[in-house]
């Protein structure tokens, strides 16, 4: 009896190693198929078609207005020798003689916002002079031109003046004369900031004439 109990139990052994071992060896070759399947990485693919253009997007909203520009006009005209008139008292203090002339274009934007540049030509001055100007005629006094303007209206019509003085507060010898002036008026300022107002005021006519020309 005790040896068929042995026998018994020496089989269930075996037919647990048995199993044990087909269980082992079927992990193996599981282990193996799944290794095997894993080959190198291929090359990229081509690339895809490009895709559609995506829809246009809403229009912005409007910039503010940039600055306006400036703009130039030139006056050209003559003093009329029998139109001049004097101010205060010969031989006084703040005696001289002047010109009125109206310039229309001298508006009152102009007035603020612009700037109005004036030069002189005669017989004896030949070339355009800017204005104001200052000539030493004699051994013991100097002589002035200068100008004025205003905004053009009704009350004024006469806005530009052409004003003369002598430092011996006599007659001016500048005075009477009949003089070629030329005005140049500029509208929404100095343009484009290349320059500034005392620059121009010290400008030639040549000079000017040439900055001019960059802005047409």
């Amino acid at each position: 009896m005790d040896l068929l109990k042995t026998y018994f139990k020496n089989s269930r052994l075996l037919r647990i190693q048995a199993y044990q071992l087909n269980f082992l060896s079927s992990l193996a070759f599981l282990l193996f198929i799944s290794f095997s399947c894993v080959g190198p990485e291929g090359p990229a693919g081509p690339a895809g078609p490009v895709g559609a253009t995506g829809a246009t997007g809403a229009t912005g909203a409007t910039g503010p207005a940039g600055a306006p520009g400036s703009t130039f006009k030139i006056i050209n005209f003559n003093t009329v020798p029998n139109q001049w008139e004097e101010s205060g008292t010969e031989g006084q203090p703040f005696y001289y003689h002047y010109y009125r002339h109206a310039v229309p274009d001298i508006t009152t934007s102009i007035v603020n916002t612009g700037a109005v540049f004036a030069y002189a030509l005669w017989d004896e001055l030949p070339t355009w002079t800017p204005l104001p100007l200052t000539l030493n005629l004699g051994p013991d006094y100097i002589s002035s031109m200068s100008f004025l303007y205003s905004a053009t209206s009704a009350q004024t019509p006469l806005n530009f003046q052409i004003t003369t003085f002598d430092s011996d507060n006599l007659v001016p010898s500048l005075s009477g004369g009949n003089y070629a002036i030329r005005v140049v008026i500029f509208s929404g300022g100095i343009p484009g900031g290349r320059v500034n107002l005392d620059q121009l005021k010290k400008m030639s006519w040549e000079e000017m004439e040439e900055f001019l020309s960059t802005l047409e």
